[in-house]
């Protein structure tokens, strides 16, 4: 879908256009899909689903290892505003939503107990949380 988009509209190109800014957006979608999308899923799915307590193990593990991942994509966007180039690409339209998952399984009454850091990135990861708001403003 994102190489359609890519390819139909005008814009920046979302798989860049030199090819090593090529190589460093499929660089992190690759880390995306590799270190982050799992440990998302396994964090999350139990917590949508209101089973935490059954699963309170392997929720505190993947919290940790996504805790450990948006601390690599901070350091990253503290001196840049894409997570790879000068403009959006499809890294950012692919993580963007990962994030916004764990965000929002992380604000369920039943992950509570996890003290997690706060869940709207806004406090903890200050170069994330400005980097989701021209993502979110992205007109329909």
């Amino acid at each position: 879908m994102l190489n359609y988009i890519d390819l139909a509209h005008r814009g920046p190109r979302l798989f860049g256009t030199e090819p090593a800014e090529r190589a460093l957006i499929w660089q992190m979608i690759s880390e995306c899909f590799n270190h982050l999308r799992g440990p998302v899923g396994k964090f999350s799915r139990p917590l949508f689903r209101g089973k935490s307590a059954e699963f309170e193990e392997p929720i505190q593990e993947t919290a940790a290892a996504v805790q450990n991942e948006l601390t690599l994509l901070e350091s990253r966007l503290t001196d840049a505003e894409w997570l790879a180039g000068q403009t959006i690409s499809a890294a950012d339209l692919i993580v963007y939503p990962v994030l916004m998952q764990f965000t929002r399984a992380a604000r369920l009454k039943n992950a509570a107990w996890l003290n997690l850091p706060n869940p709207t990135l806004n406090a903890d990861y200050p170069a994330l949380a400005l980097w989701q708001t021209p993502i979110e403003a992205i007109p329909d």
